[in-house]
């Protein structure tokens, strides 16, 4: 488990890094991203444990003064899970049916950057 929880924590250190090394913030700028999803899904018919999938897409930021940018994102969502009909065959684990959720979100992020080491989303 904990070597699950070890890349996210990398990748999330990384970006940290790589956002305080910019001083000068572009009036538009663009970008990819992409990431693990780790998921649960609770329900009569769902197997009782953590799922990964993946999630990829791209990002615009646009500047409104040098403290506050918006940025609007496109991603594309995949949730892995198991499942069945009847809750008496999620115990067996042969009789499970893999089922992948796909799904488009597009999240308006709202950046405060108050001093050059710090931002927050909303």
């Amino acid at each position: 488990m904990k070597t699950k929880l070890l890349v996210p924590l990398f990748a999330f250190v990384l970006i940290s890094a790589a956002g305080i090394a910019q001083l000068h913030v572009p009036v538009f700028q663009l970008g990819v991203k992409g990431g693990v999803n780790i998921t649960k899904i609770d329900g009569k018919s769902f197997s009782d444990e953590f799922n990964y999938g993946y999630h990829a897409g791209a990002f615009a930021t646009i500047k409104i003064t040098n403290h506050v940018q918006i940025q609007p994102e496109v991603l594309f969502n995949q949730y892995n899970t198991k499942a069945d009909t009847a809750f008496s065959n999620v115990l067996n684990v042969k009789n499970l049916k893999d089922v992948k959720l796909n799904y488009l979100s597009i999240p308006l992020l709202l950046n405060l950057s108050p001093t050059k080491f710090n931002s927050f989303q909303f």
